[in-house]
């Protein structure tokens, strides 16, 4: 009877959450040349954004962003963008077999860096960048956008926003410093939001550097506020080698760091994707919807794990959760918070298994799962 209860209460709550459906893929491909960039038409107004059709238009929007230039990047007004049609990074036909060493793809550069960060407004308009090839060794924002920034405080939802944007049958492998590592968003800080988008991505990590790491399906890593909602994430995530410095990979949100004084959203989100991490002490973790999380407040709600969640460890042991893989308390008096969370996914190897990891209190209310609840 009990059992039947929670089936019913999980299929009400997947009814209650917002679906994302893959729209199909275009009938007659135009694919990237890998080295074309066309300036799109628009001004960059909310009322004239500019108008990004191929693989070209983005291309260029990438390089503006990156040399800096105050027609495609600012730190005070927002700047926009609206995708008008599919976009075709490489020919996808044998996107499975693809590897670091795939030869003959177009490498993709993210849209904005650490040092250039993305501030814009970008609608994708629930049309699709197939494609996406990016193998990387040393950069420390990886994604289809590098770096998501509101610039400043009080610019939030205004600037650094991604939405409806599908980003479907993409490749990405980081061999060497993986730093912030996300099929969608690499980076996102101060407020940066990211709204109704899909990832579909496989994520492929083999870290030789000490550094702390964050690899996440839809975002590598957070700092200093943010909101993810109605996202999900399709694609499957290994990280080998995640160093001493440790660090957390999930199928939303790998990594949030703060000081206590910010507060994270993260609403009707849900993982599909298997994510393995393994490491070679106790400082990892590995969730499906977060993997290590600390410092600031994060209330998640209305989200879901289906993927299997693993990780293995040199060490004594590795924290792993189907929804979160290790909660930090955020002191201050104040606590994270799940609500109307389920997680149906597996966990299981080298650790700690459960649906969280924590320390602190957070609050936890109607969350069902096929595990024991366990503290650190």
């Amino acid at each position: 009877m009990k059992a039947k209860r929670i089936l019913i209460v999980l299929a009400v709550m997947l009814l209650c959450m917002t679906v994302i459906v893959p729209i199909p893929a275009s009938a007659d491909p135009v694919y990237w040349d890998g080295s074309s960039k066309t300036a799109p038409s628009g001004s960059g107004t909310e009322g004239d954004p500019y108008l990004i059709s191929s693989a070209a238009e983005l291309a260029y929007v990438a390089q503006q962003v990156a040399a800096n230039n105050a027609a495609y990047r600012s730190t005070s007004a927002a700047i926009y963008y609206k995708q008008t049609a599919d976009i075709y990074l490489n020919d996808v036909t044998d996107y499975e077999n693809w590897t670091a060493s795939t030869i003959g793809l177009n490498q993709w550069t993210p849209i904005g860096s650490d040092s250039n960060f993305f501030t814009g407004v970008y609608d994708g308009q629930g049309y699709a960048v197939y494609g996406m090839y990016l193998t990387s060794t040393s950069q420390t924002a990886n994604g289809l956008f590098g770096f998501l920034h509101t610039a400043a405080d009080g610019n939030e939802g205004k600037l650094g926003i991604v939405k409806n944007v599908q980003l479907l049958k993409s490749f990405v492998s980081v061999l060497g410093n993986a730093g912030f590592t996300g099929g969608l968003v690499g980076r996102m800080a101060r407020g940066a939001k990211i709204l109704n988008c899909v990832s579909d991505t496989q994520i492929r990590i083999n870290n030789s550097s000490t550094g702390i790491v964050g690899v996440g399906g839809i975002c590598g890593y957070a700092s200093q506020a943010g909101t993810i909602e109605n996202c999900v994430n399709i694609g499957d995530i290994s990280v080998k080698n995640a160093g001493t410095g440790g660090g957390g990979a999930a199928g939303i949100i790998g990594r949030i760091t703060g000081s206590s004084s910010y507060t994270y959203t993260i609403n009707k989100c849900y993982n599909l994707g298997n994510v393995y991490f393994m490491n070679s002490d106790n400082t990892g973790a590995v969730g499906g919807i977060g993997g290590d999380w600390g410092g600031d407040k994060v209330n998640v709600s209305n989200c879901y794990n289906l993927g299997c969640i693993t990780g293995s460890t040199a060490g004594s042991y590795i924290r792993i959760g189907g929804l979160a893989g290790f909660l930090r308390d955020p002191g201050s008096s104040k606590s994270h918070s799940f609500t109307n969370c389920f997680n149906l996914g597996v966990t299981s190897v080298g650790g700690k298994q459960a649906v969280f990891v924590y320390t602190g209190t957070p609050t936890i209310s109607g969350v069902y799962y096929n595990s024991d609840l366990n503290t650190s």
